[in-house]
């Protein structure tokens, strides 16, 4: 995980019980689009974005991964779940 962005307790349990590792979080903050919505910042990669820059070994967990980003000056990742609907 980057030094620019930080995980809140509840972050941490949820990976923790979702089986999401950091460096898939890192991969969808960097190469991942975001949406704003309700205050945070929603990222997400499509499925073009997911064949052009991650590789093979990493697409599936990648694929469907939301990265929820409280605003502000510091990036503070509060949540992480897969969801195919999430973002329709």
């Amino acid at each position: 995980m980057n030094s620019e962005s930080t995980l809140t307790h509840h972050a941490k349990t949820r990976i923790f019980q979702r089986r999401i590792s950091t460096h898939h979080l890192e991969l969808v903050l960097r190469f991942g689009n975001s949406i704003n919505r309700q205050g945070f910042q929603f990222f997400f990669l499509t499925r073009e974005l997911v064949k052009t820059f991650i590789q093979s070994r990493d697409q599936n967990y990648v694929k469907h991964l939301v990265v929820v980003v409280s605003g502000g000056m510091q990036s503070v990742i509060v949540t992480a779940y897969k969801n195919e609907n999430a973002l329709k």
